[in-house]
C-alpha cells in the first residue's frame, strides 16, 4: 500500500517591509478623555517568486477616530518567502476588516 505524498511547505524568512506611524493631532491626540474608535484591517496577499518559492506579505492595519477625526494610524507591512514543493494556483489576495 502506497502513502500519499502530502505537501510541505517552510518559512524562509520574515522581515518588517513597510511600517508607519501618523498621529495627524499630535500630544493634544491624547489629552482627550472620550474613547475612539477603533477599526483592524487585515489583508495577505501572495506572490509566485519562482517554481518552488512564494512571498506571502500581510498587511496590518490599525486606525482610531472620534468623530470623523483620525487619531492616529498605524500600518505594518511584513512579507514571508515561503518554500513550497506544490504547485499553486493564481495568487488569491484575501482582507478582514473589523471595528470596536
Amino acid at each position: 500500500m502506497s502513502e500519499t505524498q502530502q505537501p510541505t511547505f517552510g518559512i524562509e524568512k520574515i522581515y518588517v517591509k513597510d511600517l508607519s506611524l501618523e498621529v495627524p493631532g499630535g500630544p493634544q491626540t491624547f489629552l482627550q478623555g472620550e474613547q475612539p474608535q477603533l477599526e483592524v484591517q487585515i489583508t495577505q496577499q501572495s506572490q509566485r517568486v519562482n517554481e518552488l518559492l512564494y512571498e506571502v506579505t500581510l498587511v496590518i492595519t490599525v486606525s482610531a477616530k472620534r468623530s470623523d477625526k483620525t487619531l492616529f494610524l498605524v500600518e505594518a507591512s511584513q512579507p514571508r518567502r515561503q518554500a513550497s514543493s506544490r504547485s499553486a494556483t493564481s495568487p488569491m489576495p484575501t482582507s478582514a476588516r473589523c471595528s470596536g
